[in-house]
């Protein structure tokens, strides 16, 4: 599912200049037309995970995915990747990749109210920690 996710989201996302991508089932898919001034590039997905990642925070998930090895750019670079995506959603016309998914907000508060929590043990690591 996440897969489709991306496709729909790269397709709306990438007009102009090439995107390639190879998922970790080994299917490919291209996104926008070659134009004079937009790089090609190809990226492959090591692991099924990238893509849910890339759509639950596109910004984080795609940094860690690549950080870690399981984004790997085999054609072009990374400036490459970021200028193509850039140039097809320029931000001073107001263009945004949009904020994190319904899911990510989710999964932000529950883990935000988690830390909020405050009990015995956390009280007196708190107290040895400032004193």
């Amino acid at each position: 599912m996440s897969k489709s996710l991306l496709d729909r989201f790269l397709s709306r996302g990438v007009k102009q200049g090439q995107l390639g991508v190879v998922f970790a089932d080994g299917s490919a898919s291209t996104f926008g037309t070659p134009a004079p001034g937009f790089p090609e590039i190809v990226i492959r997905f090591t692991d099924a995970k990238v893509p849910r990642d890339i759509i639950l925070d596109p910004r984080l998930g795609a940094a860690e995915a690549f950080m870690d090895g399981r984004l790997l750019i085999e054609e072009g670079d990374v400036m490459g990747l970021v200028s193509l995506l850039r140039s097809n959603n320029p931000w001073d016309k107001g263009g945004d990749i949009g904020p994190p998914s319904l899911l990510k907000r989710l999964m932000n508060r529950a883990s935000f109210a988690a830390e909020q929590v405050n009990n015995r043990v956390g009280s007196k690591q708190n107290v040895a920690h400032h004193y």
